[in-house]
């Protein structure tokens, strides 16, 4: 059980960073298509889109770890 429940949780760490990097993505592409207009806070917020998920990954990932060693044996 203790397996698969942690299998799970990796899982839904990947998917989470999945839509991250997707969302970044989707930020550097313009909507219209239109290149020129392409500048450099498009670049600022794909890395902020970037930096608050793998913040929450890994207070989320600490959060369960710091958990796990609290259990007793």
């Amino acid at each position: 059980m203790e397996s698969s429940k942690r299998t799970a949780v990796l899982w839904i760490m990947r998917v989470v960073a999945l839509w991250g990097v997707l969302i970044a993505v989707g930020v550097l592409l313009p909507a219209k298509g239109d290149w020129q207009n392409f500048n450099r806070f498009d670049v600022y917020g794909a890395l902020v889109v970037l930096a608050v998920t793998g913040t929450l990954l890994l207070a989320w990932w600490l959060f369960l770890r710091a958990r796990e060693l609290r259990k007793p044996s």
